[in-house]
């Protein structure tokens, strides 16, 4: 946030309607990089198309960020869907295609050999 804004929301009173991922990144403390697998996992939901077209910028909803947040049950999910995408990753780097959870990370395509 530019300083002007932070000025602006501290006489407001109140924090911005929306937030940006790395906004949102900083109120559940997690990384910016990590906020798409929370919303493939279906913790959290951006505003707006659904999906968000992928060269978008992509808000979020304050009060459902913050109701997130204090959700014992809904930060579980949001750990598991964070180690989730680690692990995956991870496995994947070091073993192929193949995830841990029996996924494939591609689609494979079979083709006949013709004679």
């Amino acid at each position: 946030m530019q300083q002007e804004q932070l000025q602006f929301f501290t006489v407001l009173g109140r924090p911005p309607v929306r937030l940006t991922a790395q906004q949102t990144a900083w109120v559940l403390n997690c990384g910016e990089h990590t906020i798409p697998a929370i919303v493939a996992a279906g913790v959290l939901k951006p505003l707006g198309d659904s999906p968000p077209k992928s060269n978008c910028i992509k808000y979020f909803s304050t009060a459902e960020v913050l109701a997130l947040a204090g959700d014992r049950a809904k930060l579980s999910r949001l750990t598991n869907a964070i180690q989730e995408r680690w692990r995956n990753k991870n496995y994947n780097g070091r073993n192929g295609l193949a995830s841990p959870s029996g996924k494939s990370a591609v689609i494979s395509i079979s083709r006949t050999a013709r004679s």
